[in-house]
């Protein structure tokens, strides 16, 4: 449901990358990704806390235009990410179904950026990649009240 609700809100914008995105999504290959990108970076797929940190990643090195954190990075992100999800976040009030439909969403829209991260290493598209560091500043400013556009990402997560 998660997949078809994306599928659906990209075809208002774009039939051709829906119709793309559908067909790279429905793949035994993605779903594969999908269940081993986490657990390889040391996050768990079935913890919104390590899911928010890995989709919060992709949208930062979005944004700063530079390589997907990792590991430690990541790990130190999930733990920032528990402490505010504990603290004056909506997050943990939702129900666990509605938790679920967040968690799948952060991740199948973080595994599709990081695709295009990595198509714009092999084939740098500054215009585009400019397109896409707006949206993924306001998808975050947007959805965790987070400008990603003045953190640092280091070994303690993100830092001003």
């Amino acid at each position: 449901r998660v997949r078809a609700a994306l599928i659906a809100a990209m075809a208002k914008q774009s039939r051709g990358v829906a119709d793309d995105f559908a067909r790279r999504s429905a793949s035994a290959e993605y779903r594969q990704r999908f269940a081993r990108t986490l657990p390889a970076q040391g996050l768990a797929n079935d913890n919104l806390a390590d899911v928010a940190a890995y989709h919060v990643a992709v949208n930062w090195a979005l944004v700063h235009q530079a390589p997907l954190p990792s590991g430690a990075r990541l790990i130190a992100l999930r733990n920032q990410l528990r402490g505010s999800l504990a603290q004056g976040s909506t997050l943990p009030e939702l129900a666990p179904q509605r938790r679920q439909w967040v968690a799948d969403d952060f991740l199948f829209r973080a595994l599709n950026l990081s695709e295009r991260i990595d198509a714009f290493a092999r084939r740098p598209e500054p215009d585009t990649q400019a397109q896409f560091a707006r949206a993924a500043r306001e998808d975050i400013r947007r959805t965790l009240g987070i400008d990603l556009q003045n953190y640092r990402f280091t070994a303690q997560g993100l830092v001003q």
